[in-house]
């Protein structure tokens, strides 16, 4: 059952990725955001680096865009609950669409690609979406169990909690900021 605490984590995340506040995804959000991410880790437009950050929120739109019902390039607020309630209720479903989101995230959020999320990784990412850096630092320290990095599996079962979770007390509802 997607419960109102589910649908207001899923809001949240929407929020995250609707760069520009039309209460749409669109592939430009997450260009914006390619561009906020880039200038807070210090990463030059046309560099290599920009170059990976850009393909890896490629990748992140392709999914996405899976989730656009009416195929008109947009995913809607409606269109997003929709998905996220039949894809965390089927483990197929959510392995499949979760499993390949949290794959690139992992890699936008590593950005010296060493394995693990740190903290300047982890603020940065949130910021570029438009988390304060208070908010950012206050969500790391929420979900990284000893205040160090975070590895790929934390960051699955961390996922898992946001997405699937109505426990208000799990970690991994903090993973995109406070609700």
């Amino acid at each position: 059952m997607f419960t109102a605490f589910l649908r207001k984590k899923a809001a949240r995340q929407f929020e995250l990725f609707d760069a520009d506040g039309n209460g749409l995804l669109q592939r430009d959000d997450l260009d914006r955001v390619t561009g906020n991410l880039a200038t807070a880790v210090g990463i030059y437009v046309g560099s290599n680096e920009y170059s990976s950050i850009q393909a890896r929120y490629s990748a992140l739109w392709e999914i996405i865009e899976d989730l656009d019902v009416d195929q008109d390039g947009k995913v809607t607020l409606d269109e997003w609950f929709s998905a996220l309630e039949r894809i965390s209720q089927a483990d197929e479903d959510y392995d499949l669409t979760f499993g390949r989101m949290v794959e690139v995230l992992f890699h936008l959020f590593d950005t010296d690609q060493d394995g693990f999320i740190s903290p300047f990784e982890f603020t940065s990412w949130l910021t570029a979406h438009g988390v304060s850096p208070t908010d950012a630092e206050k969500s790391f320290s929420a979900i990284s169990k000893d205040g160090g990095s975070i590895s790929r599996g934390r960051m699955l079962q961390l996922t898992s909690d946001f997405i699937r979770s109505d426990d208000p007390s799990k970690e991994g509802n903090m993973l995109f900021g406070p609700i």
